[in-house]
């Protein structure tokens, strides 16, 4: 624990944030993970920048950030990833939900989205920021610094963010990556149990967000199938043991595959209750 979340901030937002983020706050405080890279912070210690430092969501929510200073804020009925230290945001997660916790737990998360650069290096020289702290860049990238350890000292968050967008303006939308490949061409030819579970993964998909067309690639030597939304970008691995993985927009199909690889499974109970939590909006 690195921290205590006050009364009146719990009051104001556990009517909007994720049951298990509410509890955090109420059972646990701010905190960080073993190594100190993602942090769940207070938002009182942002919530007076925010409009200054993200212009383009008003009255968003920081809920998470990484020791880089890179926020993942709530917006509306959707989480946005922010990375000051590049100038830009886009969006981490296509809803509200309890997943949000689950996504940032993903190996693929932490090498991709949340992108770690050479965080164990920074951390060895300079000791893991605390929980009000980050890395910065002594010379910011946006004015010619060198992306290495040597430019990296450790800042105050609030401050450093604040100093980021005074001298190099407001982060902007990251350009949205290029389409997947149409059904036509990913379309393989599945056997029968293979054509199973394609079925059922385009069945679990559509609870959630229906109104999609789909992907499919099977993966024989991982004993899976890999289906996705072509349009809104869902994606999900069903074995053919049954058990499913999930992911969202935000996770590329290599790093899912990881994780995968690495043991990890959604319930089908987590996703029939994301599915009702969507419907109730």
């Amino acid at each position: 624990m690195a921290g205590s979340i006050s009364p009146e901030i719990i009051a104001q937002y556990e009517q909007l944030v994720p049951i298990s983020m509410e509890q955090a706050w109420r059972d646990e405080g701010a905190l960080m993970t073993a190594d100190g890279f993602v942090r769940l912070i207070d938002p009182a210690l942002l919530l007076p920048v925010m409009d200054l430092i993200l212009p383009s969501h008003p009255g968003a929510l920081p809920v998470f950030a990484t020791a880089w200073g890179d926020l993942i804020v709530q917006h509306q009925d959707r989480f946005l990833i922010v990375w000051y230290r590049f100038g830009f945001y886009h969006e981490y997660a296509s809803d509200v939900s309890d997943l949000v916790f689950d996504y940032l737990e993903h190996p693929g998360a932490r090498t991709n989205a949340l992108n770690r650069l050479f965080y164990d290096d920074a951390a060895a020289n300079l000791g893991v920021p605390e929980i009000n702290e980050c890395f910065g860049f002594k010379l910011p990238l946006a004015m010619g610094g060198t992306e290495d350890v040597d430019n990296v000292t450790r800042r105050k968050l609030k401050e450093h963010l604040v100093f980021l967008v005074q001298a190099s303006g407001p982060p902007y939308e990251l350009p949205k990556l290029a389409p997947l490949p149409s059904p036509e061409l990913s379309e393989p030819v599945l056997t029968e149990r293979e054509q199973q579970l394609a079925e059922r993964g385009k069945q679990q998909l559509a609870m959630i967000q229906p109104g999609d067309v789909y992907g499919v690639k099977t993966f024989p030597e991982d004993q899976a199938v890999y289906v996705w939304q072509m349009q809104t970008g869902g994606q999900i691995f069903v074995g053919h043991d049954d058990t499913l993985l999930f992911g969202t927009p935000t996770f590329s199909t290599e790093p899912l595959l990881v994780t995968w690889r690495s043991g990890k499974r959604s319930s089908a109970a987590d996703l029939e209750a994301e599915a009702a939590r969507r419907r109730r909006r």
